[in-house]
């Protein structure tokens, strides 16, 4: 159609609130504002892009531009793990060193792709994504030994407690909350 991809899909009316944009790791500039503009998302999955060697996805451009960003892990067979907490340290990090500069892509952003930018990409914003009155609580409590030790890795058994719509799932809360 000699049009490149996200033009031809704007064209058919595919470019909106709905679409999810996976990858997106060759966007120009003004596919990215296109996407932001009808308020579409990306679906940002660091480890499979390094993996399989697609590209870098411009993801400090597309926050500087209001688009959403939500992250993933794509799957196991292009990531090898579907370790959120690898996925979260990897976008923190592989950004920085793409754009040069320490603050690109800062762990706010990323612990809000990882939440409320997922649940924003899959229109579950206004029932998860986030710790707010009416919303369902879905939550991690984190060991916080490991999280302040350098040579401990996070993983799910760092892990206290696990909470999914409020409900205790995993794990315990002996000792942690004063009687």
């Amino acid at each position: 159609h000699g049009t490149r991809p996200l033009a031809r899909l704007d064209a058919l009316g595919v470019v909106g609130p709905r679409l999810v944009a996976v990858h997106s790791v060759h966007l120009e500039a003004g596919e990215i504002d296109l996407l932001a503009a009808k308020g579409a998302s990306v679906a940002h999955c660091p480890s499979s892009n390094l993996k399989l060697a697609s590209g870098i996805a411009p993801v400090a451009q597309m926050l500087a531009r209001g688009l959403n960003v939500g992250l993933g892990t794509d799957g196991a067979a292009s990531s090898n793990d579907l370790d959120m907490f690898a996925a979260m340290r990897l976008a923190a990090l592989l950004h920085k060193v793409a754009a040069r500069d320490p603050r690109a892509v800062p762990a706010k952003a990323v612990v809000e792709m990882a939440t409320i930018g997922g649940a924003k990409a899959l229109g579950l914003d206004g029932l998860t994504g986030s710790l707010e009155v009416g919303k369902l609580a879905d939550c991690v409590i984190l060991d916080r030994d490991i999280l302040t030790c350098p040579d401990e890795e996070i993983r799910e058994t760092t892990a206290i407690a696990t909470f999914v719509g409020g409900k205790l799932t995993a794990g315990s809360l002996d000792g942690l909350l004063k009687q």
